[in-house]
């Protein structure tokens, strides 16, 4: 059923009962005998007329407050649109502000009984932004939220739609630095901002950052891009160092080991700890021994059997059995 079924539907409904009647009729300005339509349906229903929504409102308003159960998706959609044009023709700041608050009242206080798709076409089609932005905000559309603040250069909104939605859609750091790096007289503290949480992120490599910038900012000079420059190389170069001392870390671990496994295949092993490596406790048998030279009651290993070594040296010989495959896979990948 369209809307102009739903409205003549119950509007006949109404009429079969004067006391409803006569309510809707103290609440408008007009007589019902004052609407000349010439079709039949229409004639049924003189509060539908296109032209001047305002007694549709009226109408359609007295369904959704009084008459709750016969309030259909359609009724709803039909309000809203009378809204928009009533607040699309009005010249009086005074009367678009109240009929903005009964849009914004109506889409929130009344959300799953209106279509949101057809409310944000209606909201476009009137060029009612206020309801755009919520009913983007509700479907989680927050590009889209970010496309319009973009598309007026409002750039302290542009920064504040990041922030507010960036932990559902951290990708709107990106559409914001691009928009950043090709925008003239844009205040650089803002292009740091953004470089700040696009590199947090690790959202953009550094190297492609600074290429954009040089090929399409006109304000990002060097020197205006110094602190972000700086900082990446202290970070890069932090990082190198700390790849250093893990590299002869490892390689005297690696050392070690040669000369412990040197030493298991030409030398006896004699197991020497008097106590549990676990409880600390003397050790009794049955007990079990590695060959690193911790030794355990065979009751403080939780399963012996599924054991794959010493509980103590185990997390440290994964973590280097999975480095060595991590760097087998890359010798695998650069030699394809």
């Amino acid at each position: 059923m369209n809307v102009r079924d739903t409205l003549i539907k119950s509007f006949k409904q109404f009429k079969q009962d004067p006391n409803q009647l006569k309510k809707i009729e103290k609440n408008t300005s007009d007589s019902l005998s004052s609407d000349s339509r010439t079709d039949e349906n229409d004639s049924e229903i003189p509060f539908f007329d296109p032209t001047n929504p305002t007694k549709m409102i009226q109408f359609l308003e007295y369904i959704i407050l009084n008459e709750s159960d016969k309030a259909d998706e359609s009724i709803f959609n039909s309000l809203l649109d009378c809204y928009l044009i009533n607040w699309k023709k009005a010249s009086e700041p005074s009367e678009r502000d109240i009929l903005r608050n009964k849009i914004m009242s109506l889409l929130l206080d009344h959300m799953g009984k209106y279509s949101f798709e057809q409310a944000m076409i209606s909201c476009r089609m009137n060029h009612f932004i206020d309801g755009l932005l919520f009913l983007y905000e509700q479907m989680q559309l927050y590009d889209l939220i970010l496309d319009h603040y973009v598309e007026i250069g409002d750039v302290n909104k542009i920064l504040e739609t990041c922030e507010k939605f960036s932990d559902q859609d951290e990708r709107l750091w990106i559409r914001a630095f691009w928009y950043f790096a090709k925008t003239s007289d844009v205040d650089i503290s803002l292009l740091h901002r953004v470089l700040e949480e696009v590199d947090k992120r690790n959202l953009i490599p550094p190297i492609s950052i600074i290429d954009i910038l040089s090929r399409n900012s006109p304000t990002a000079s060097l020197a205006a891009i110094k602190n972000y420059l700086s900082q990446w190389l202290t970070k890069n170069s932090e990082m190198v160092s700390k790849n250093y001392d893990l590299i002869h870390q490892y390689q005297d671990s690696t050392e070690k080991m040669r000369d412990e496994i040197e030493s298991i295949r030409t030398q006896p092993k004699i197991f020497q700890s008097s106590r549990c490596s676990f409880c600390k406790v003397h050790l009794e048998l049955p007990s079990i021994h590695f060959l690193c030279g911790h030794s355990y009651h065979q009751g403080c290993l939780e399963s012996p059997s599924d054991e794959k070594g010493c509980p103590l040296c185990l997390p440290e010989q994964i973590k280097l059995s999975n480095m060595n495959k991590k760097d087998q896979d890359f010798d695998i990948l650069n030699n394809q």
